[in-house]
C-alpha cells in the first residue's frame, strides 16, 4: 500500500538477485530450485495479499500443499516413471 507496483518491482528484483547469487554459490550437480521458487512466490503472494487476501490465502495453501508433497512426488518420478517417460522430446 505504501509503494505500489514500483516497490513490488524493486523488492522482487532484489529477491531475484539474492536467489541468483545463492544458486551460483551452491552449484551442486542437482541444485534443486524448490526453495528459490518458493521464496519468489512468497514475495508475490505478499503483494497479492494486499489486493485480494482471499485469493492469496488460497494460493498460499496450494503452495504449501505442493511443497509438503514434494518428497512423495519426487519419489514417484524417480521410481515409477522410466527414463523414456521423463525425457523431453
Amino acid at each position: 500500500m505504501l509503494g505500489g507496483p514500483l516497490l513490488l518491482a524493486v523488492v522482487l528484483g532484489a529477491v531475484a538477485v539474492l536467489v541468483a547469487i545463492e544458486a551460483r554459490r551452491i552449484q551442486d550437480a542437482d541444485p534443486g530450485v524448490t526453495t528459490e521458487v518458493a521464496l519468489v512466490l512468497t514475495v508475490l503472494l505478499g503483494a497479492l495479499a494486499v489486493r485480494d487476501p482471499a485469493v492469496a490465502a488460497g494460493v498460499g495453501v496450494t503452495l504449501a500443499i505442493l511443497l509438503a508433497a514434494r518428497t512423495p512426488m519426487h519419489r514417484f518420478v524417480s521410481s515409477v516413471l522410466s527414463a523414456g517417460e521423463c525425457a523431453t522430446p
